[in-house]
């Protein structure tokens, strides 16, 4: 039945998939159902809203996938160099969806330092990548590539701490270095992972 309900969705036919989810017995699968038609149909706003509702527990996660897609529209029409208007764009949408129970601690902030650190994968950090957006954010999207890199290599924080900041030695951990443009940020973002004490190449 759930991928009945998808195959509707799929064709825009939303009422009737919501109405295939309200058919299904077991609850975990009658709760999810209304999430794949959301996630499906693309929707967001109001229509999202609408949707997530019936989708239980996974009423959060399914308004907080409304709003990326919803960022993701913003991010398109602003491109690269528009940061700062998508950011101004993104706190109407965080505050339009606040109300409807997505994502604890969503902030426009967050969305965007998520989408520069997508933009920069595999790319050495520097202002470049960061647009329009203010220095602060730029440092919070560096600091967050460290943090992903990490989480999935596996690395212990006290090894890649006592790197210092030498590029060889972080790049050798897989973890990506930085233009020499970016180096003040940088240094200032290991301060914030390691601790007021750390020092670049101390």
């Amino acid at each position: 039945m759930v991928l009945a309900a998808h195959e509707q969705a799929l064709a825009g036919n939303v009422d009737e998939a919501l109405a295939i989810c309200q058919s299904v017995e077991e609850r975990v699968w009658k709760e999810e159902c209304p999430f794949l038609v959301a996630d499906t149909s693309g929707a967001h706003g109001d229509g999202a809203a609408k949707i997530c509702a019936e989708a239980g527990r996974f009423r959060g996660p399914c308004i907080g996938h409304a709003v990326h897609r919803e960022a993701q529209e913003v991010f398109q029409r602003t491109g690269h160099g528009g940061e700062m208007a998508a950011l101004a764009r993104l706190r109407v949408v965080v505050k339009q969806y606040s109300g409807m129970g997505g994502g604890p601690g969503m902030t426009a902030e967050k969305l965007l330092v998520n989408h520069i650190v997508q933009r920069g994968q595999g790319q050495p950090m520097s202002l470049a990548l960061c647009g329009s957006a203010d220095l602060s954010l730029c440092q919070a999207a560096f600091v967050e590539r460290v943090r992903r890199g990490v989480e999935h290599g596996g690395l212990a924080w006290d090894q890649v701490c006592k790197a210092k900041g030498d590029q060889v030695a972080i790049e050798a951990l897989g973890l990506v270095g930085w233009r020499e443009d970016a180096e003040e940020l940088v240094f200032a973002g290991w301060k914030e992972i390691c601790g007021s004490d750390w020092t670049m190449g101390g």
